[in-house]
């Protein structure tokens, strides 16, 4: 399996998930009690940013799609030549087959009643793990939120 490049950073208190594989790109950065989630399969490219506090943006790219999204700019979906998707879920939008990836969980915070954990479903998505990471993320804002 070729390898990938992943270039990500995380300040004041973000949390990013960037995987590339397959000769893709990912370019992810969080900030301020944000988080990222961002993965390239196959000749893709993904960038994702964001830095407004408790929100999540999520990109994924296969089979030479692009996904370009961030907290304040409209998301960019272009499909790869050969069925490639792209998707992006965020607060500033969403674009492609967003059941169809790892962003198949909506970005947007849901509260959640003091003392009850979140529900989360990994069957919705190609990867369970960014989805239970992103729960585990969303979880551990709640709590420092309420403290």
């Amino acid at each position: 399996m070729q390898s990938g490049n992943a270039e990500a950073e995380a300040t004041n208190g973000g949390s990013v998930n960037a995987q590339a594989s397959q000769s893709s790109t990912v370019i992810a950065d969080a900030s301020n009690g944000s988080s990222v989630i961002a993965e390239a399969l196959n000749g893709s490219e993904t960038i994702a940013s964001d830095s407004t506090s408790n929100t999540v943006v999520c990109a994924y790219a296969a089979n030479g799609a692009t996904a370009t999204g961030s907290d304040t700019n409209a998301p960019r979906c272009m499909p790869g030549p050969n069925g490639g998707i792209a998707v992006v879920v965020g607060p500033a939008g969403s674009c492609g087959p967003v059941n169809s990836s790892p962003c198949g969980v909506s970005a947007t915070p849901v509260p959640t009643p003091a003392g009850e954990t979140p529900e989360i479903d990994p069957s919705m998505t190609i990867g369970g793990l960014s989805v239970l990471l992103l729960g585990l993320v969303l979880l551990m804002e709640r709590r420092r939120a309420a403290s």
